[in-house]
Parts: C-alpha cells; structure tokens; sequence
C-alpha cells in the first residue's frame, strides 16, 4: 500500500477542511480489504511569548508571578480545548466513512516544526494540509507561511499535498 498513514494538520480554516475532504477521498480509494489507511488530524495550539511574567502585573513578588503563570496556563488549556472542539467536529462529520481518523492538539512555538517533527515521529506516508490558514490576510491568495514551511522542510519520504 503507498499510504498507510496521512497526516492532516488543522487549523479551523476552510483550505484545512478541503484537506482533509481530500485525505479521506484518498483513503477511500487506496484502502484494500485487509488494509486500511489511518488519517491524523493534528491542531498546533501557537505557543505565544509573553514578557516576564513579573513584568505583566502592577507590583512584584512571587504572587504576581504565580497570577502571571496560572494565567498563561489557562490561556493554553482554552486554545487547546477550542481546538480539540474543532478536531472533534471535524472527526464526527466522517464518522461513518469507515477511515479511521485520529485527531489530537499539541502547544509549540513554531507550527512548521511542530509539524515536521510530528510526521517524522509518526513515520506519517503524507501530509495533506491546506494552502492557506487563518494567518494573514485573507484577501490575498498566496501560499499560505505554515504551509510553505512544511512543503520546504517535509523529508523526500514523506511529501506534501496542499489543497486549496
């Protein structure tokens, strides 16, 4: 079988829902009675960086400090709830296609990345993901930075597909 494992990033956007609409036309087609092909659907929650946290709040003192880290935790925890919402969503619309889709978020700081060392770690057969994301101007049509990001950086054993 040529594919056995299709890595479908996600970010919420309509290119990513094309994707992944994509992945599981793929797997329909390539899947063999005593094969099947698993599609994973990835979320990178962006990890954003913030000053000290002892530099966000009036004051000092490991309070302020303690406030500043309890707030960026929950600011985390709900990212990575709404994207597991959206992963979920997306994973019951195929539910009866008979592709098993596993779906999952994770926190990093450069998506690319992130990616990248998923696939590999994966050992993911292809990455189909989106042209464009959520990032950015909308208005304009171009490749999209996480996109072409991963189309430069993915190893010759695992390429990439962008859908529009």
């Amino acid at each position: 079988m040529l594919y056995k494992k299709i890595l479908v990033p996600h970010d919420g956007s309509k290119p990513a829902d094309n994707a992944l609409d994509h992945a599981v036309k793929l797997a329909k087609f390539c899947t063999k009675e005593d094969e099947s092909i698993e599609i994973i659907l990835l979320y990178v929650v962006e990890e954003i960086h913030f000053p000290p946290p002892s530099a966000l709040l009036v004051g000092s003192g490991a309070s302020n400090d303690n406030s500043a880290k309890r707030l960026v935790k929950d600011l985390y925890q709900e990212m990575t709830v709404e994207a597991n919402t959206i992963l979920k969503e997306r994973r019951n619309k195929f539910e009866s296609s008979g592709i098993s889709i596993k779906s999952l978020s994770i926190i990093g700081h450069h998506p690319v990345d992130k990616i990248i060392e998923f696939a590999d770690n994966e050992k993911a057969d292809l990455i189909i993901m989106g042209s464009t994301g959520l990032r950015g101007i909308s208005k304009i049509k171009v490749l999209g930075s996480v996109s072409r990001g991963v189309a430069e950086k993915a190893t010759i054993s695992c390429p990439v597909m962008l859908v529009h």
